[in-house]
């Protein structure tokens, strides 16, 4: 069943700007209440021209891995389009470490999305060494289980042991994904007219 990214317009008016962080605050969950979503369920972009922001929640696990976004698919079973600027053995755009990157700590994949763009990422443990090159991916069908995702409040977890030998709390490495919508060059000149005229009758 498909899931859909929490929606999270960006602000373009004072008002909306002032309303914003009081939002943020009253919908913003608890970091224990997060922990919870659908096993497998694909991440989905649910509007078009957007940003998307991945957030390093922080993670609970004793081995090390790394975060990739593997590039965009129709379907949770394919990459259509590899993501831009993969590391150099191709595994993909590197995000974040659980053991390294900083809490709360934000970056924007590469791009622009639309409305229907199934987001492909990837999990590979460095370390200890008897783990290390192992991997999860989300365009793989037999490691979807490895993956938790919530769309309502954009809460991505990963399991880094192999089920069914883990614990299956999916706090390993924990992750917020969410999608502004950016206006196009159509919207911002409607929006530069209304701010002309709305000066012009204040005069």
């Amino acid at each position: 069943m498909r899931k859909h990214i929490a929606r999270s317009h960006r602000p373009w008016t004072l008002t909306g700007m002032l309303v914003l962080p009081l939002l943020l605050a009253s919908t913003t969950p608890t970091y224990g209440s997060i922990v919870t979503g659908e096993v497998g369920a694909p991440v989905v972009v649910d509007q078009n021209n957007a940003i998307v922001t991945v957030e390093f929640l922080g993670g609970h696990a004793g081995y090390t891995g790394e975060l990739f976004f593997r590039g965009v698919g129709i379907d949770p079973h394919l990459i259509t389009t590899l993501a831009p600027d993969s590391d150099e053995i191709g595994r993909g755009f590197r995000l974040f470490n659980n053991h390294t990157s900083q809490v709360g700590s934000t970056i924007e994949l590469p791009g622009l999305f639309n409305e229907g763009d199934v987001l492909h990422f990837g999990y590979e443990l460095l370390a200890p060494k008897r783990v290390a090159g192992q991997g999860f991916y989300t365009d793989v069908a037999d490691d979807h289980v490895q993956f938790m995702f919530n769309a309502t409040t954009g809460f991505f977890g990963i399991e880094d042991l192999r089920l069914p030998w883990s614990d299956e709390d999916y706090n390993d490495a924990m992750f917020r994904v969410t999608a502004a919508s950016i206006p196009g060059p159509g919207a911002l000149a409607c929006m530069s007219l209304l701010l002309g005229f709305q000066r012009r009758r204040r005069r």
